[in-house]
């Protein structure tokens, strides 16, 4: 006749907090909450923080471990700042203005050789320029050339003249051209007509046509050099005959 088998012990597995994994004897004289109050590591302490302790929690936190940010600046050089509340407002500030793009830049340490501002050219087209165009307004000019020519080392070139009305900050001249691709000059004058920067060919965007508009190219010009108020937007190799530009005198807006 077979014995009886004995009675298999029981255990139960837990871990602490420390995560050590524990194996300990079910015993049916010692109830549950005695085993575990009375095993090492276990604290019947309640560890739950409530809205108020935890938001106290987090800014302490924040105060002893602040977030930052690393930056390279253009020479390559590696920055690390920390966040602020105030520099964290500013970056929001600064992030919800729209960042300007620009395809060229007319500043005062890039202007033309003095011999050249010294020159001939251009004061006998003072009266050839156009009316003053204010800022946040837009001039449509046509036809260029059926008025006056610009004497250039090539010959004469068809051509617009305007002027803009300047005011202490800096502003984006945009020309968005229409009917021609043929990549216009733009020259820079003072007010007395002298000569101060020259981009040999507007580089710009190309934009698609639509049912709204024909195909056209804008570019951007920043012009951060306070005595420019006098343009000569002109074609070296021609132009077309339906060649048209829209011209806007806009503020920066940073």
């Amino acid at each position: 006749m077979p014995l009886p088998l004995a009675a298999e012990e029981e255990y139960f597995t837990w871990v602490d907090a420390e995560g050590r994994i524990h194996n300990t004897l079910k015993s049916s004289q010692t109830p549950r909450q005695e085993q575990v109050s009375t095993s090492p590591n276990i604290s019947a302490k309640n560890e739950f923080l409530d809205e108020e302790q935890l938001a106290s929690k987090l800014a302490e936190e924040q105060k002893n471990k602040p977030p930052f940010y690393i930056w390279i600046d253009s020479s390559g050089q590696r920055h690390t700042e920390f966040v602020t509340p105030e520099t964290a407002s500013a970056v929001s500030e600064t992030s919800a203005v729209e960042e300007e793009f620009f395809d060229h830049s007319l500043i005062p340490p890039m202007r033309l050789p003095q011999h050249i501002y010294d020159g001939p050219c251009c004061g006998q087209y003072l009266k050839a320029f156009a009316d003053s165009i204010p800022e946040n307004k837009s001039v449509l000019f046509s036809r260029p050339g059926t008025n006056t020519l610009f004497r250039t080392v090539k010959g004469e070139a068809p051509a617009w003249f305007f002027k803009v009305r300047r005011s202490p900050t800096n502003h984006i001249l945009s020309v968005i051209l229409r009917g021609d691709h043929s990549g216009p000059a733009l020259l820079a004058l003072d007010k007395h007509a002298k000569p101060l920067h020259l981009i040999p060919a507007l580089s710009g965007v190309i934009n698609a046509e639509t049912w709204a508009s024909v195909e056209n190219r804008e570019s951007r010009i920043e012009v951060a050099d306070p005595d420019v108020t006098h343009f000569i937007l002109y074609f070296p190799n021609g132009a077309a005959a339906d060649a048209s530009a829209e011209i806007e005198w806009l503020p920066v807006s940073r």
